[in-house]
Formats: C-alpha cells, sequence, structure tokens
C-alpha cells in the first residue's frame, strides 16, 4: 500500500463506488488526490492517538492493534447505521477482535518490557498495547535501514536482552536475517496482513498466528 498508484480503471472504480474507506492515519498521503474523485471517504483511523516515529512520521499500521481494529470497525459501521445485517455483522467481527485481544493479553502478560525486533516499523501500536518495546531498522514508510539502526541492534544484543528478530512476510529481510545470524538470534516471521483474502477470518487468523508466534519466540519456546 506504500507504493501503490492509482491507475485510471481504479479512479473509475471510485467514482462509481458508493463509499470508500481508508486506513488513514498517513497511509494513503500519496492517493489524496485521487480520492478525491470518490463520493465519501471514511477514515477507518479516526479519532485513534497515533504513534509517531523517531523522524517524527505517524506510523499508519493502526490495524495490527485487535482493539484499536475494533475503533476501526466503529468508524466504518457508522456509515451503516441505517443497514441492520451490516450493522450485525460489525457488532459480530468486533466480538472476535476483543476476545482476540484478551487472548494476547493473557499471552504476552509475562512478557511485558522485552524488545520487539522488527524490518519494517509496522508493529508500533501492537506493541505500545501490550507493553513491548519495539525497535526496528527502518520508519514507517522506508524499505531501507535507516542510519544508526543496525549498531542500535548489535549494541542491544550485546546486552544478552534480546532472544529474537521477526521479519515480516512481504519485506526484504536478508540485512536483518544476516544480522541475526552474526548474533546467534532466533529468526521468526509475522504477517502484516496487508496481503490476502481481507475477511474478518483472514484477520483474526493472521493476528492470532502474530501473537503466539511473539510469544514463542519471545518466551524463549522453539
Amino acid at each position: 500500500m506504500h507504493s501503490f498508484s492509482l491507475r485510471p480503471g481504479d479512479v473509475k472504480n471510485l467514482m462509481a463506488a458508493d463509499v470508500v474507506f481508508k486506513n488513514g492515519s498517513g497511509l494513503e498521503t500519496h492517493l489524496e488526490k485521487g480520492l478525491r474523485a470518490a463520493r465519501k471517504v471514511v477514515d477507518a483511523s479516526a479519532g485513534i492517538e497515533p504513534v509517531r516515529s523517531g523522524e517524527g512520521d505517524i506510523n499508519p499500521h493502526v490495524w495490527l492493534d485487535p482493539l484499536l481494529a475494533s475503533k476501526m470497525v466503529d468508524n466504518m459501521a457508522e456509515y451503516f447505521k441505517g443497514d441492520p445485517e451490516a450493522l450485525g455483522r460489525a457488532e459480530s467481527f468486533k466480538s472476535e477482535l476483543i476476545a482476540l485481544h484478551r487472548e494476547a493479553e493473557r499471552m504476552l502478560r509475562p512478557l511485558r518490557g522485552r524488545t520487539l525486533v522488527t524490518y519494517h516499523d509496522s508493529f508500533a501500536y501492537f506493541a505500545r498495547r501490550y507493553g513491548l518495546r519495539e525497535y526496528s531498522l527502518t520508519g514507517p514508510h522506508s524499505e531501507s535501514p535507516l542510519p544508526g539502526r543496525m549498531r542500535g541492534l548489535y549494541d542491544m544484543a550485546g546486552t544478552g536482552d534480546l532472544a529474537a528478530v521477526f521479519v515480516e512476510s512481504g519485506y526484504p529481510d536478508s540485512t536483518l536475517r544476516r544480522a541475526a545470524s552474526d548474533l546467534g538470534l532466533k529468526v521468526c516471521e509475522l504477517n502484516t496482513l496487508t496481503t490476502g483474502p481481507m475477511d474478518a477470518g483472514y484477520y483474526i487468523r493472521g493476528m492470532r498466528n502474530n501473537i503466539e508466534t511473539i510469544a514463542r519466540c519471545l518466551g524463549g519456546g522453539k
């Protein structure tokens, strides 16, 4: 999504749609001109306190916090006030999200204060929710390691506090994998849920797998 560009056919679809839901939080900044062609645009992350990177950029990865995902469902459901069936589906999905959050709280509570090392700065909201410290090699919108981040990783590893690093599906990870090999750290994989069927079941399954992976890898399991 960071690099997605609207094609002429996409603009036509925007113009024909009753409503367009955008993530917000800066994810679609480069698409704003095209989005003005839509009849109505709903910002799914409206009202959510943003996380900012060290460079001051707003981190757009709101959906990777299950409770904030629930807030996003509320924002989108506002459009469907007159549709009981749609509102019922929204409430059902919210119940699943809240249950998922409680499951994450239970599994990650013993790991509060541990460091979640990722290549891409995508799990900042998740880390904030569950008391983890996030450290990434890139910013929320960048693809290449930022100056000083690799040295910081090696310095942290020297303290003996790191158990694992986390690569992400869809992002280059050779740099982080090489560092993990040098430092003797486990490499575990997370899913940022930016590709796939994009339905409620896929989100719940993907996030549950992320939660279980973080709990296992930061907890010292195999």
